[in-house]
């Protein structure tokens, strides 16, 4: 109710690095059917890395939903008083620890609601444990990198991703994304031990790599000016 005018909204955590452009992330909207409030994504599909194997609070289906990628039908929300519905279970389980906050809760509502969202596929939500599993999201390339749980910053919990936040930390909007992040992302990872994320990471680049050039092209960015500004 805080956006009125609007149909439709887009939501993502500020901890994350698209490799694909964002319309492609909003066109899931047009997947959606005349029921469906959200499209959602998981953390991790694997049993043996999933958070929810031993969660107290009612989740959706059997991996649950990580609420730091969400599209949302606003008009939808609205006329299905999902707002009311929201704070029904947060007065429910206010005595509660909920160590997700609002993913708790939005997770009990899609838990007893399933059919009122549209389950993404894992490209659009590539956190950490998908990395690191060895079936989850087994011939993708991400289209969404998730740096959760610090990831990005901390220099230790995933190596390889901290090799991600290095890198666009250090890109210079405008400048060529082929020599101002990816030229950077490939040698951070060259000084990260060798893991499952991070040789998993590095068969990534060649895609993206591509997909940077061919934006670069696009665009017009020079990437002259991007090796000198990253040197």
């Amino acid at each position: 109710r805080l956006l009125p005018q609007e149909d439709g909204v887009l939501y993502v955590d500020s901890d994350a690095v698209f490799f694909l452009s964002v319309e492609d992330l909003w066109n899931y909207f047009g997947q959606m059917n005349d029921q469906q409030l959200a499209v959602v994504f998981s953390d991790v599909e694997d049993e043996a890395l999933t958070i929810y194997n031993e969660w107290e609070m009612p989740h959706y289906k059997r991996y649950g939903i990580n609420a730091g990628v969400m599209l949302m039908n606003l008009t939808r929300m609205r006329n299905s008083g999902l707002d009311a519905l929201l704070l029904s279970w947060m007065d429910k389980y206010h005595h509660k620890v909920l160590d997700f906050h609002d993913q708790d809760i939005i997770n009990t509502v899609f838990h007893h609601h399933p059919e009122k969202v549209f389950h993404g596929p894992c490209k659009w939500n590539f956190v950490h444990l998908v990395c690191l599993s060895n079936i989850s999201c087994r011939g993708e390339t991400p289209a969404l990198v998730h740096g959760t749980n610090e990831t990005f910053s901390d220099p230790y919990r995933v190596p390889a991703y901290r090799a991600i936040g290095k890198a666009i930390q250090q890109y210079r909007l405008g400048t060529s994304l082929e020599r101002g992040f990816i030229d950077v992302l490939e040698e951070n990872l060259r000084s990260t031990k060798s893991s499952v994320c991070a040789d998993k990471i590095q068969g990534f680049v060649v895609h993206w790599r591509r997909l940077a050039r061919q934006l670069d092209i696009e665009r017009g960015w020079s990437t002259t000016e991007a090796a000198t500004a990253t040197s």
